[in-house]
């Protein structure tokens, strides 16, 4: 009978890790205490035999668990392990950020594999496999690791040579004057369109919704790799390519590059060729990611951290601060400090503003919306969503007003940089799930309406170009085609993941994209201006 309980109980403790390995959706806590006290109950009835003996199948469990630890902490942390986003962050760096962020998913990654390497060595011995079961799991760690199926997914399907290098174009930009408005551009960090399902989030983005039908609105811009990070998503809707590798095959290739994408045209450029001042506004560090790298290379100057730091009073900044970055609130302020400056000047401006509170795994409250007074994490994503509305919308207003003052024209777009990264909250219903916010505003001579086409991130930038009036028809930028026009997007013509699967495959994307002059299809020239 003994035997029997113990059994099941550190099958119970096995199965509990496996869930959270292989469910990164799962919410670990009660099932992780029930885990934790199963395993202590099955120690306390049948002893800890097999525990201390070091064998060579108790090693190989060791090992594939240490292998398995980052991932694990990733996969709990940003839903999925995102290898280009790793090999690019690893490259350009992460000057700025902590750990502190993810020490809850660090824990829960310690105290799975723990439980899972005691359990498994205990039922081992318990059962007589003579280190077989011990062994089995060691290969079973293993293939649930995503960091080895994706390298074994790469030695497998090798280099291959797909369409997407030969479909790289610049832009056919109109000659002679066109208008330039004011523009500004806000990435709502991580709030993607699953926060319009009413069903799932009430009414937390109703002022989004009041706001987008003054405008263009698009409903099912899906993420394809390599967009699916901060940098990576704003080099999609302002270049129109997504952030393959450089053509080695488990690496980026990156790592000497101090210029980011030298040889292809970003907004930036465009902008500076227009006499634009434009700049970019985060609140951490902007070396963080290659973000400073981004914008320097193309023509943006950027307001980080260390300039609010010596903008605002220490005790507002002590307030602002949370882990690595400071507020939304703080990082709003500046932008209005910098647009009340730039719109006294006769040239045209460009805001590019991005904001963290709805990160993942947890949210950021700013200041104002935090019961101490101080911005802090919670877990509470709808507040936390809600609230980043509220300060964007307040500041769209102010903007406006002032814009309006100085009788200037003025375009405003919000965005999702990419999907939300926190893996335990709801998906959305069809027509919300995977799906990006991305909100046109202020074209005072188009009739406001909400665009259905399937589109990716790459292909905002030309839509971008298409809805300024800057592009010719048909628009289309990098990869991007224009979802104002009738051409077919990538994702229209390959899907989602057939499209991923060339991404990853073909190494001459890569290369023609860090090029300092790299070639495009359609004999376009695509060095930048």
């Amino acid at each position: 009978m003994t035997f029997a309980v113990v059994a099941c109980l550190l099958v119970l403790t096995i199965s509990s890790a496996f869930l959270v390995i292989l469910r990164p959706a799962h919410r670990p806590d009660h099932m992780g205490a029930i885990a934790v006290a199963a395993l202590g109950l099955a120690l306390g009835l049948g002893g800890a035999g097999g525990l201390g003996t070091v064998t060579l199948p108790g090693v190989e469990l060791g090992l594939s668990l240490l292998c398995l630890l980052p991932a694990l902490t990733m996969t709990r942390g940003f839903r999925r392990v995102d290898m280009l986003a790793l090999l690019f962050h690893r490259d350009f760096g992460v000057k700025g950020a902590d750990i502190r962020g993810l020490k809850n998913e660090i824990a829960t990654a310690l105290l799975t594999v723990v439980l899972l390497g005691m359990a498994t060595i205990r039922l081992d011995g318990l059962i007589g496999a003579n280190q077989g079961l011990t062994g089995a799991m060691a290969l079973a760690v293993l293939a649930a690791n995503p960091v080895l199926r994706f390298l074994m997914r790469r030695l497998w399907v090798g280099k291959v040579e797909t369409v997407l290098p030969d479909r790289l174009v610049a832009p056919d930009l109109r000659p002679g004057p066109v208008a330039t408005p004011d523009l500004v551009l806000i990435y709502l960090e991580g709030t993607d369109r699953r926060f319009a399902d009413p069903d799932a989030f009430g009414a937390i983005y109703r002022k989004l919704d009041a706001f987008a039908a003054e405008g263009v609105t698009f409903t099912r811009i899906g993420q394809i790799v390599g967009t699916g990070w901060s940098t990576a998503g704003m080099a999609a809707t302002q270049a129109g390519v997504m952030v393959p590798t450089r053509g080695m095959k488990f690496q980026t290739g990156l790592d000497n590059l101090r210029r980011f994408m030298p040889g292809v045209i970003f907004l930036g450029d465009i902008l500076a060729t227009k006499s634009y001042s434009s700049r970019f506004i985060v609140g951490g560090d902007p070396a963080f990611g290659g973000l400073k790298a981004l914008y320097a290379t193309h023509g943006v100057q950027t307001v980080g951290m260390d300039y609010m730091v010596q903008m605002f009073p220490a005790d507002e900044v002590k307030a602002a601060r949370i882990e690595w970055f400071l507020d939304d609130q703080m990082v709003l302020d500046t932008a209005r400090r910098v647009h009340r400056d730039l719109v006294q000047r006769p040239e045209p401006l460009a805001l590019i503003i991005e904001t963290i509170a709805p990160h993942g795994p947890k949210g950021y409250l700013s200041r104002r919306n935090s019961a101490s007074g101080t911005a802090e994490a919670t877990k509470d994503f709808g507040r936390t969503v809600e609230c980043l509305i509220d300060e964007v919308m307040e500041f769209v207003a102010d903007i406006r007003a002032a814009s309006a003052a100085m009788g200037r024209d003025l375009r405003v777009v919000l965005l999702s940089d990419h999907l939300n990264h926190c893996p335990t909250l709801p998906d959305g219903g069809p027509g919300y799930a995977g799906f990006n916010t991305v909100i046109l505003w202020g074209d005072t001579a188009s009739t406001p309406r909400q665009i259905d086409r399937l589109g990716s991130m790459v292909d905002v930038f030309p839509t971008l170009l298409d809805w300024l009036g800057w592009s010719t028809a048909p628009v289309a930028a990098g990869l991007g085609r224009s979802l104002l026009s009738d051409a077919p997007t990538l994702v229209e013509e390959f899907g989602i993941a057939g499209l991923d699967a060339m991404i990853v495959a073909d190494p001459r994307l890569g290369q023609r994209l860090w090029a300092e002059t790299p070639e495009v299809g359609q004999g376009a020239d695509c060095t930048a201006a």
